[in-house]
């Protein structure tokens, strides 16, 4: 099959523009609460919300792709513009219905990124596409620290929301042109037998549990030290950068190498047997049932995730 790189960079910039959306307030946490006369915890609420809703929907988004990928895919990338476009009504009200509509789009976006791989790109570049279309997640979290402080202050928001608007009308647009419908792929994959995934699960939610505390509440907690909201925006900045160049970086490397082990080791994983056969294709199958491909699409999945709690963590 002809690879579509053009359909994964438009879901790279989808992602970015979903995590940019999500995190527009959590930079500039005082000056939203002095802009719309809230106080800081109703301002978290802002970029809390993401996670108690993603919990709700990511097994109702998972169905939903994998029966109707293409409408659920668009879907989640038309909720994110509709949730920027209510939230240039600039009021506390219309700011937390814009982020439910983002949030709620979500778990339709990122849990996407496997699947729409192995749609797009021959099985022996799923790995790369993987890892760009992860790459872009973290670049629109990375972005998104910065910009609020550079773009708003406590007198107007309405510069940065026009421009986080604009980049997911854009990057919607992009995705709407380029993704075709996919083909039913059926791997008789089950969940059950992939222990590597709750394992996953519980390095992402320690990860990225740090990461939603640090990102909605190191700018109030710094301000009172005299520290300004771009200073904390570019730390909260430089810490996500190392999960972008690990989540683009390694999991190409690793799967030709076939060192997934040995990097998921490094999470005290070392001890375990993450399952028979491997988790890589060369070795033929995660558990009964996993195929050669399947087992790169996993291997390729876990380690952009283990690189980004690793990024995160850092």
């Amino acid at each position: 099959m002809p690879a579509r790189w053009g359909t994964v960079a438009a879901y790279a910039a989808v992602a970015a523009a979903n995590q940019l959306l999500w995190l527009t307030y959590a930079p500039i946490t005082t000056d939203t609460a002095e802009h719309f006369g809230v106080s800081e915890n109703a301002v978290g609420w802002l970029t809390q919300v993401f996670p108690l809703i993603y919990v709700l929907l990511a097994i109702p988004a998972g169905t939903a792709l994998d029966r109707v990928f293409r409408p659920a895919l668009l879907t989640g990338a038309w909720l994110t513009v509709l949730g920027g476009l209510v939230r240039l009504g600039d009021t506390y009200a219309l700011a937390l219905a814009g982020q439910i509509l983002v949030a709620i789009a979500q778990p339709l976006i990122l849990n996407a990124v496997t699947k729409l791989a192995a749609g797009a790109l021959p099985e022996r570049q799923r790995a790369n596409g993987i890892a760009l279309g992860t790459a872009g997640i973290f670049a629109g979290t990375a972005l998104a620290l910065p910009l609020g402080p550079a773009l708003a202050d406590a007198e107007s928001l309405m510069p940065l929301l026009v421009v986080d608007a604009v980049f997911a009308l854009a990057a919607a647009v992009a995705l709407s042109v380029t993704l075709r419908p996919a083909e039913a792929t059926r791997s008789g994959v089950r969940l059950a037998q992939l222990r590597i995934v709750w394992r996953l699960a519980a390095v992402a939610f320690l990860g990225f549990g740090v990461f939603v505390a640090l990102t909605t509440w190191l700018q109030a907690l710094l301000e009172p030290a005299g520290i300004s909201d771009t200073t904390a925006g570019w730390l909260l900045a430089a810490m996500v950068v190392a999960g972008v160049a690990s989540s683009a970086y390694l999991p190409p490397k690793l799967v030709k190498h076939h060192k997934e082990r040995a990097f998921l080791g490094g999470f005290n994983w070392s001890s375990q047997r993450l399952d028979r056969g491997g988790v890589d294709g060369q070795a033929g199958g995660v558990d009964d049932g996993v195929d050669g491909s399947v087992g790169d699409e996993v291997a390729g999945a876990a380690v952009v995730a283990a690189g980004g709690a690793a990024g995160v963590l850092a």
